[in-house]
């Protein structure tokens, strides 16, 4: 007996309640990551949202949520925040995030997949090996350009800016809150761009707003972890947990070819 429009129905609602619950845990994740590491919280979300959606679907609620992640964080912590650095990486930002803009909209979503596993793998391969990029105007120029492009492909931005940042002699919550006012102004940007794509439709708003909810109780999470674990300790982790996620992107970039 097929089915009726009822069950149909509430098959959709199941599939929606579960979309939404998953996607609420990425989020939640997220935030803790980025109070965490400073950064992180797309490394974390767009894989894990793209298992529950498409890839597209994923960059752009991720990016939706980031703004409240980042904004929560910049409040937080806007007396440590380095207006020098934070104002070249924004600005030179503008450049790439068109180009990423382009990406996303004439790339294959497969391929997408793939380029996210990569961009996530590259920055687990250059923490393993120590790589800091010694902070100067031109580092930043150039971060903030490959960084905006990165953000409107494939939702993260992070490392390339996060490299700049760190390479520079400023305290851990320095760093972080720079980070987070700058992530703020490209989310803001992006978001701008995708809505002229009609990228954001009810999908990624039911998303972003489930991820919103939990961003206070995941930033939360991760700075209470941030203040116990030593700087070994941290590097570890964080590296473990991106290594582990950049390999589900990249097995299920390539199964979706096979």
């Amino acid at each position: 007996m097929s089915p009726t429009a009822a069950d149909r129905t509430f098959a959709a609602a199941d599939t929606v309640l579960a979309t939404t619950l998953g996607a609420m845990v990425a989020f939640g994740l997220a935030a803790a990551a980025q109070a965490f590491t400073g950064f992180g919280s797309a490394l974390v979300a767009v894989p894990l949202i793209a298992v529950l959606t498409d890839p597209v679907t994923a960059i752009v609620s991720t990016t939706c949520v980031s703004v409240g992640i980042s904004a929560y964080g910049a409040i937080k912590e806007r007396r440590n925040i380095e207006r020098t650095n934070a104002k070249r990486l924004t600005i030179s930002g503008l450049v790439g995030i068109p180009i990423g803009a382009l990406a996303l909209h004439y790339l294959d979503v497969n391929a997408l997949k793939l380029v996210i596993g990569c961009v996530l793998l590259s920055a687990v391969m250059l923490s393993l090996l120590g790589v800091e990029v010694r902070n100067s105007p031109r580092a930043e120029i150039t971060g903030g350009i490959i960084g905006g492009a990165l953000l409107t492909s494939t939702g993260m931005n992070g490392p390339p800016i996060v490299l700049v940042t760190y390479g520079s002699s400023k305290s851990a919550l320095t760093k972080r809150a720079t980070l987070q006012i700058v992530f703020l102004a490209h989310d803001l940007i992006a978001i701008v761009f995708f809505c002229v794509m009609k990228l954001i439709d009810v999908e990624v708003l039911l998303l972003s707003v489930a991820g919103l909810i939990v961003t206070p109780g995941g930033w939360a999470l991760g700075n209470s972890i941030f203040a116990r674990l030593s700087a070994r300790s941290f590097k570890i982790a964080s590296t473990t947990v991106l290594g582990a996620v950049a390999l589900v992107a990249v097995v299920g970039g390539i199964a979706a070819y096979s």
